[in-house]
């Protein structure tokens, strides 16, 4: 929502506008982190992209279906594996940012990762 708006008022929020005023939307928002990650990507990937996939834990919880998109687009560049979504478990049981934390465990689902494995736990709950 913060990026909504922001994108909304443009130079009105307190600076210059920072994007197209088509970014103020959840779509213009994974528009945005998709366009500035193949930026950052050096230029001789060949159209091959990372190999390794990263895992995200969405925690059961609202983030999953958000960041659904994001996996899509950037398929080709970074193959996402988005697991505990929603309707997979209770929010934050057994994953999300705070049961990794404090556990030192991998989230349900990834049991144990590979050494070449990378891992994010957003905790869709809102504890990551």
């Amino acid at each position: 929502l913060h990026h909504i708006v922001r994108h909304a008022n443009g130079g009105a929020a307190g600076g210059a506008h920072v994007g197209p005023a088509a970014w103020a939307s959840e779509g213009g928002y994974a528009e945005m982190l998709c366009t500035a990650f193949a930026a950052l990507l050096p230029p001789d990937l060949g159209g091959g992209g990372l190999r390794a996939p990263l895992t995200v834990d969405c925690a059961c919880g609202v983030g999953g279906p958000q960041l659904a998109p994001i996996a899509q687009r950037l398929a080709p560049l970074l193959p996402l594996e988005l697991i505990n979504r929603p309707g997979e478990g209770e929010l934050n049981a057994g994953c999300g940012a705070e049961f990794v934390q404090k556990g030192r465990l991998p989230p349900r689902g990834l049991d144990t990762p590979p050494p070449t494995t990378s891992a994010d736990s957003g905790g869709g709950g809102g504890g990551g």
